[in-house]
């Protein structure tokens, strides 16, 4: 009887899913605006995004980014731009066209139907970039031999390992009392709080954090942003960059920055987990959309990876700032030799 009834449950979503994105295929702007705005609050989103994060068939991911594609909701561009790093072809140019349905301003058109034609760093100083790799590139190809830096390859699983259980007790109206004590230590207690309460009310409340006049309080509730859902960080992060104002944004970037974790994704995109390194590539995009640019410029510039800094030049080269990526790789073209 259990089983009947999931099923049936399933089938019914699928079908409310097909009618959602044949409202979203139409010609209605009110209509494919209620209807984007149902696919998102029902989960429908989300569970592309997951899919094309971590399906292991190729033909499920590329399926995945035509239907973000279809949605046409900015909160997808990022996972979108990892998915254009996928060694599938077929994803890649799903991811690309995808991204130049949404038109999102962040992704700038050009670019990003020269990535999606060569799929290889663009610009004149890309081969530049390799030659200049120096013993690294050696240890590089070992590496992807074992299978840890493949920036491709990231529809590996979600690790197993959840978050432990928290028993952080949850009272709003306590929370924002806390959040308003004069004494920023006191504020980043409470976020750290938040964090561990795995609350989805904690969610605004972390993210008017970034609102506070305290650049550490800032670089706190970047962290709390993470820790609540370690797993889906990026997810989080672009809701709250697409929900926030201009100055929000602008502080978002910098404390992303400023607590380490633009770095820890940067070093994510080498490192062992392959759905690390699809987060990251997320994360690291999202930050780019707030203009917070001088983590991937430093990562051209001075890390040992050449993999990770033609990632960097690809990000910021979707992102419209080929130039910046140019000077920065000609710096330590200049320095390297």
């Amino acid at each position: 009887m259990t089983t009947r009834t999931h099923s049936t449950d399933n089938s019914l979503r699928l079908l409310v899913a097909e009618q959602l994105l044949a409202a979203l295929s139409g010609q209605d702007p009110a209509e494919q605006e209620w209807a984007r705005s149902i696919f998102v609050a029902q989960g429908f989103l989300a569970e592309a995004i997951d899919k094309l994060r971590s399906a292991d068939d190729a033909l499920e991911r590329a399926a995945a980014a035509r239907t973000l594609g279809i949605a046409r909701s900015q909160l997808a561009t990022p996972h979108l731009v990892a998915g254009m790093f996928d060694k599938a072809t077929e994803v890649s140019h799903a991811a690309a066209e995808a991204l130049a349905r949404i038109n999102d301003p962040a992704i700038a058109i050009d670019p990003l139907n020269l990535l999606w034609s060569n799929q290889e760093p663009v610009g004149e100083f890309a081969s530049g970039l390799a030659q200049s790799a120096g013993p690294e590139t050696q240890q590089s190809n070992e590496t992807k031999q074992h299978g840890t830096d493949q920036l491709g390859d990231v529809h590996a699983q979600k690790p197993s390992s959840a978050p432990d259980p928290s028993d952080v007790a949850f009272d709003v109206f306590d929370f924002v009392v806390e959040l308003q004590n004069e004494a920023p230590q006191k504020r980043i207690e409470a976020l750290d709080r938040l964090a561990r309460s795995r609350d989805p009310q904690a969610f605004a409340l972390i993210t008017s954090a970034f609102d506070d006049l305290c650049p550490d309080v800032r670089k706190a509730a970047a962290h709390a942003l993470y820790e609540l859902d370690a797993e889906s960080a990026a997810q989080s992060f672009g809701r709250a960059v697409e929900e926030s104002t201009p100055d929000r944004r602008r502080n978002i970037g910098v404390a992303l920055h400023a607590s380490g974790l633009a770095q820890r994704a940067i070093d994510d995109l080498v490192g062992d987990s392959r759905a690390n390194a699809y987060n990251a590539l997320c994360l690291l995009f999202v930050m780019a959309k707030t203009g917070q640019i001088d983590p991937l410029l430093q990562a051209i510039e001075g890390h040992g990876s050449v993999e990770v800094r033609c990632a960097a030049v690809r990000l910021l080269t979707l992102n419209g700032q080929s130039e910046a990526a140019a000077e920065a790789a000609k710096r330590r073209l200049n320095v390297h030799g």
